[in-house]
């Protein structure tokens, strides 16, 4: 929830046992579908989002058993998973999401009950995407961060381990350049 802040100082500071199971599947269940859905936000793929975020939970577990610690769980991830993101991204350029497919098999199923308002929203929604993709992915990820999912500056900037200035700036920079987008 934007501004309880509250909400999320008590979920920055909540400590799991990462060396049991039990806190572990903890840590899973609080972050799950956090993650899946800022890998999905950026792929727009979800068996490949499913993979990826199951990734990053296995790395994590790696990580610590190995007998590394983690101070900042949320950070390290976040920051694992835009690893991934990078790695996929890099492995799989020719690969089409799921709506490119559609699109272009014509074949678009309509199974929503209000089909003028799922069209118009799918249209909306496609609209902004397609302006996001003329923006860097470092740009489209601050911005999906901070206003899709709603992260504050301090948050992305220890995810990304850059200042909160740098970040400040960089999400402004990203939003008048989505903005010249927009109104071009």
């Amino acid at each position: 929830m934007k501004g309880d802040h509250s909400k999320k100082r008590s979920e920055a500071e909540f400590s799991y046992d990462l060396h049991s199971a039990a806190g572990f599947g903890a840590l899973y269940d609080a972050y799950a579908v956090k993650i899946w859905s800022h890998i999905f936000m950026r792929i727009r793929l979800r068996e490949e989002a499913n993979d990826l975020s199951s990734q990053v939970f296995f790395k994590t577990w790696e990580y610590v058993k190995k007998g590394n610690s983690i101070t900042n769980v949320k950070s390290f991830l976040y920051r694992t998973a835009d690893n991934a993101i990078i790695d996929w991204s890099r492995a799989n350029k020719n690969v089409a999401s799921i709506d490119e497919s559609i699109e272009e098999s014509g074949n678009e199923p309509a199974y929503h009950e209000r089909f003028e308002e799922a069209t118009l929203a799918k249209d909306q929604a496609q609209g902004v995407y397609e302006k996001l993709a003329l923006l860097s992915e470092k740009e489209r990820s601050l911005l999906l961060m901070r206003f899709v999912e709603e992260f504050e500056i301090e948050e992305i900037a220890q995810i990304l381990g850059k200042s909160t200035g740098a970040i400040a700036v960089a999400v402004h920079r990203a939003l008048k350049h989505l903005q010249s987008h927009i109104h071009s």
